[in-house]
């Protein structure tokens, strides 16, 4: 059986690791769904092979305040939304969501726009959806290090 993670367990993480002292940082999170899946590795990479191949390719796409991070964020989550609903329709929506904040290695050191998965295992990871399509795996993903992430917003 697949590991589960309600709703307030999600949040309650999110504010706890992330609820900078600076008060232009205090996270917001809101979560749609009650439950969610928190998926192996080896069921992400399925579903992210599904969202490489028909993600926008960064370099050729991105245009600062017309098409850029939000937007690549948004295609992400709905691409795997769209697998997932299409190969698991009787499960859990899985625990893939959207941030806003500030992430040291991505953004330019501005406000940026980036996806998250929370594993099985507990693991938060940002993937830089302008990554997906155009660079390794390893390159797009990253672990989440609450030293230096300060979250603005979570959408899950």
């Amino acid at each position: 059986m697949a590991k589960q993670v309600t709703k307030p367990v999600l949040e309650t993480t999110f504010r706890n690791q992330f609820d900078s002292t600076d008060p232009h940082m205090k996270a917001l999170v809101l979560a749609s769904d009650t439950t969610f899946e928190m998926p192996s590795k080896t069921l992400f990479d399925e579903a992210y092979g599904f969202a490489k191949d028909a993600m926008p390719h960064g370099d050729t796409f991105s245009k600062v305040d017309f098409f850029d991070c939000d937007d690549f964020s948004y295609i992400f989550k709905g691409l795997i939304s769209k697998w997932y609903q299409e190969n698991r329709p009787h499960d859990l929506p899985l625990a893939i969501g959207i941030s806003w904040g500030l992430f040291p290695g991505f953004g330019n050191n501005e406000i940026h726009s980036m996806n998250w998965v929370i594993f099985d295992s507990g693991e938060l990871h940002w993937i830089e959806p302008q990554f997906v399509n155009g660079k390794a795996m390893h390159e797009a993903m990253r672990a989440s290090d609450t030293s230096r992430d300060k979250l603005n917003f979570v959408l899950i």
